[in-house]
């Protein structure tokens, strides 16, 4: 009898402990499990999401490192190929020039310009062609559609030296030009006359793509009536 008793006991015991355990599992284990696995797959995501911006960070530095290399490069042939004539700065050039060779501004009996030419000569200076077809189907930039030549003649007079002075300073100006022509005749006294031919461009001004385009405002037409006012 009393045998049965204990036996009862730990019948009861059992259940409780097993009731305890599976209320447990129920109420306490399993939602912090579900809240953990929620966790994880929040952490998951967060780091893939950390991944990608670090990626596109990545891309984006590139991006930009290699924007301002272009802008430098642009820089760069804006100087060699200014986007105007500016024709005072090349005379202040040439004069330069010809300074340092030796020879005085009063011994420069013509200096002269001629207007610009859209194009590039086939003896003239040319810019690289992109050999991959622009994005979306537009047709490729010429380049010479970009540049314009513009012929320069220099007359001046000097010693042998200072001709030849002059013809590498010409070439080592700041502005790209180039010598086509050289014709060169002697003067009294040791002194020589140099006639000089060549060209200058002017070329188009790189777009910078970070610049700012300003809509153009087309101002709608206000419809006016032929009829006549009435009375």
């Amino acid at each position: 009898m009393r045998f049965n008793k204990i036996k009862k006991t730990y019948l009861i015991g059992g259940f409780a402990i097993a009731l305890l355990a599976l209320l447990s599992w129920f109420f306490l284990v399993s939602p912090r499990m579900d809240q953990a696995r929620e966790i994880g797959e929040q952490q998951a995501a967060a780091e893939a999401r950390n991944a990608s911006s670090e990626r596109q960070i990545a891309a984006l530095t590139t991006l930009k490192n290699g924007l301002v290399r272009e802008r430098q490069i642009a820089a760069a042939l804006a100087i060699k190929f200014p986007p105007t004539a500016d024709q005072a700065t090349l005379f202040r050039q040439i004069v330069a020039a010809a300074t340092a060779a030796g020879i005085q501004e009063k011994n420069i009996t013509s200096l002269g310009p001629a207007a610009p030419i859209l194009g590039a000569p086939s003896s003239g200076a040319k810019l690289p062609v992109v050999a991959t077809p622009p994005a979306n189907g537009a047709a490729p930039v010429k380049a010479a559609e970009n540049m314009a030549t513009m012929a320069v003649s220099l007359n001046a007079q000097g010693d042998v030296t200072q001709m030849v002075n002059i013809l590498k300073n010409l070439e080592d100006l700041p502005r790209s030009f180039l010598i086509t022509q050289v014709n060169l005749s002697s003067a009294d006294q040791g002194k020589f006359t140099i006639a000089v031919q060549g060209n200058m461009y002017v070329h188009r001004a790189v777009p910078d793509p970070d610049a700012k385009v300003v809509p153009v405002v087309v101002p709608t037409p206000v419809a006016t009536s032929t009829q006549g006012v009435g009375p």
